[in-house]
């Protein structure tokens, strides 16, 4: 469990589910908690091996929390906010726990941010996902992030093997004229010709060789 210090300023825009604890430090009113996946904010104090009580954070409360470095350039609002070992807010996923979102744009040099927390239930903590391995024939395949296609391989399919493969061009025949035979010698005639045609395109295999 992380305790963090007090929060200077904390707005609470909904109701929001509490959750209980075991205190391993004093925890003065408005302190962040993390046990876990939970996040919450005390509303009391609480001394240390008390059961605590924090406000769970739900997607209707929004927390003004410290940045670790100043913004060096504009954060855009809906950004996703970690926060440290130290508990203060940043950008970066590496080895911190996701907190939630800027409910505010932050402006270039803002040393603080309003941030809109994720309950638990929201908060997807699994960023780490194999590639997609293709099958052999010999071995199944695994599910993962399908292999980004080049430039060059627009239009093309994925493969159960992983690769990117162009889709055939369809072969099209000759044309047949449409028949004007009056009799069933000229109908059979009109007809082989389309055969004709049809296999010359790949349309239709080919007769067998007859044995001789």
């Amino acid at each position: 469990m992380a305790i963090y210090n007090a929060f200077p300023a904390c707005y609470f825009l909904g109701t929001v589910e509490t959750f209980e604890f075991v205190a391993n430090s004093d925890l003065s009113e408005n302190s962040l908690c993390v046990v876990g996946r939970l996040i919450g904010i005390t509303r009391q104090s609480f001394k240390t091996g008390e059961t605590a009580v924090a406000m769970l954070t739900g997607k209707m409360s929004h927390y003004n929390v410290e940045l670790a470095s100043a913004a060096a350039d504009t954060i855009a609002q809906g950004t996703e906010i970690y926060l440290n070992s130290s508990g203060k807010a940043t950008t970066s996923a590496g080895g911190n726990t996701l907190f939630g979102c800027l409910y505010q744009a932050a402006a270039a040099g803002d040393t603080h941010v309003d941030v809109l927390l994720y309950h638990p239930m929201y908060a997807d903590t699994n960023t780490t996902y194999s590639a997609f391995t293709g099958t052999t024939g010999a071995a199944a395949g695994a599910a993962g992030l399908v292999p980004a296609p080049a430039t060059t391989d627009a239009g093309k399919v994925l493969k159960a093997d992983g690769t990117w493969m162009a889709l055939p061009t369809l072969p099209v025949a000759e044309n047949q004229a449409a028949s004007e035979a009056n009799d069933v010698a000229g109908i059979v005639s009109a007809f082989n010709s389309l055969l004709s045609k049809l296999k010359a395109a790949g349309l239709m295999a080919a007769d067998a060789e007859s044995q001789g």
